[in-house]
């Protein structure tokens, strides 16, 4: 009763005071305003401002030295969000804060007792928010047709499950999926010619050696059928293999961020996955690649 108090007053304080102003929470020792984030100029304090106060006061339990297991994500996201200038964010950059770092706080068990609950209850209200603007992107008619495929794959592959257009999340890219995603073996999966629109890049398929290529900043060799792939000729396992639907070849969201260093968020019980930090892989931030797979020439690509 205690916790569906607490989750019911925290909805309340988030969606009253999301306009408010941040407020800097420091650490009762002070040592979190001299703990720098991955050699950034970037504090924990820094961070917390940044935040809803509610929010903040369970990042506040964190003890100080335990911030550096998340410095990776606070890095990565520093690229897409000024943390600052609290008082440029956008409603967009707050949630993306929020379900970022509560997200890699989960994945470390940093949260205890009631912080847990807050943090889990902010978490839940800025992703709702932010799959209703990547949902809100798309006309009515196209998101409804991709639902409605993603449906008939499930149907047609037993350890498929059908899966929403806003389970990933191209954040501030004005990209939009052209065909459905796929919830196979839990895990999502999106066509690589709507993945690689986030990527300048070139596709090559080699019939000798039966695999695909695919040339950016890296160069990532799939092989059609099998869960591994070799990033610049260095084999990494994906957690299911590529598939073949509908004339399009499928990946594992998270690989493909993984392979080409971007910074992401996957919110694994949810199963959404929120693309934040490209590295700047499209020449033309607002012009998406168009990914068309060429034949080999001579053998190689």
């Amino acid at each position: 009763m205690r916790a569906a108090l607490l989750c019911v007053l925290t909805i309340f304080l988030y969606t009253s005071f999301l306009g408010a102003v941040r407020t800097v929470y420091a650490a009762d020792d002070g040592t979190a305003t001299t703990n720098l984030v991955d050699g950034k100029s970037i504090t924990p304090d820094t961070v917390m401002s940044c935040m809803h106060p509610g929010l903040a006061s369970a990042f506040k339990t964190i003890k100080p030295l335990k911030w550096m297991d998340i410095s990776g994500t606070v890095t990565s996201l520093s690229n897409v969000v000024n943390m600052m200038s609290p008082s440029t964010l956008s409603d967009n950059d707050k949630d993306l804060l929020c379900v970022a770092l509560v997200q890699a706080c989960e994945e470390k068990n940093l949260f205890k007792g009631d912080a847990k609950i807050v943090a889990t209850v902010y978490k839940r209200v800025s992703l709702t928010r932010l799959q209703e603007n990547t949902r809100s992107s798309y006309s009515s008619s196209v998101y409804s047709k991709l639902s409605s495929v993603s449906k008939q794959f499930s149907n047609t592959y037993g350890n498929a499950k059908p899966a929403e257009p806003n389970q990933i999340i191209f954040y501030n890219q004005s990209i939009k999926l052209k065909n459905p995603l796929i919830n196979y073996n839990g895990c999502l999966m999106a066509s690589i010619s709507d993945l690689y629109q986030f990527i300048d890049s070139k596709c090559y398929s080699n019939e000798g050696t039966a695999t695909l290529s695919v040339t950016g900043r890296v160069r990532v060799e799939y092989i059609p059928g099998k869960n591994i792939a070799y990033v610049d000729d260095r084999s990494a396992v994906m957690d299911v293999a590529m598939l073949y639907i509908n004339k399009e070849y499928y990946i594992p969201v998270n690989f493909f961020a993984q392979a080409h260093n971007m910074g992401y968020s996957y919110c694994t019980k949810e199963n959404v996955i929120i693309l934040y930090d490209n590295v700047n892989q499209l020449s033309i931030p607002t012009s998406s690649n168009v990914l068309v797979i060429e034949k080999a020439v001579n053998g190689n690509d």
